[in-house]
């Protein structure tokens, strides 16, 4: 019988915070360099896959918000290259498979779209990373 274990390991800059200048509305504005995104998922006994989702709709804690499909995600890692963007979702979204045994670093790179009539502020929202067997 073969333990399962899976390890996920977020870098710094993910830990802290994502953060976006946007300077005007009615413009796309991107985060850091992919390689300052990135998550290491180690797995052992088993396949895992890693998903990203957020909480909800951004939200400058007041009634303001930015509606979640405009905050976009794409990935890489040493196996696959998704070119196109993604919306970040409150359902979790599959983005890299990993082989028992194996260790895949994903890096991201994340976009917001801000609408032209947005009301200036600090907007907030939680992105979550899983790792999780698949058997």
């Amino acid at each position: 019988n073969l333990a399962k274990a899976i390890s996920i390991a977020i870098s710094n800059s993910l830990s802290t915070a994502l953060n976006f200048a946007a300077s005007s509305a009615g413009s796309t504005f991107s985060g850091a360099s992919n390689d300052d995104y990135h998550v290491n998922l180690t797995v052992d006994g088993s396949p895992a896959n890693l998903s990203i989702k957020a909480s909800g709709a951004l939200s400058d804690g007041g009634s303001n918000t930015i509606a979640l499909s405009n905050f976009k995600y794409n990935w890489t890692n040493n196996e696959t290259n998704d070119a196109s963007l993604s919306a970040l979702s409150t359902s979790r979204s599959n983005t890299t498979e990993v082989d028992a045994g194996d260790t895949i670093r994903t890096f991201f790179d994340f976009f917001i779209d801000v609408p032209n009539s947005q009301s200036a502020g600090t907007y907030t929202t939680t992105v979550t990373f899983r790792g999780e067997t698949l058997l």
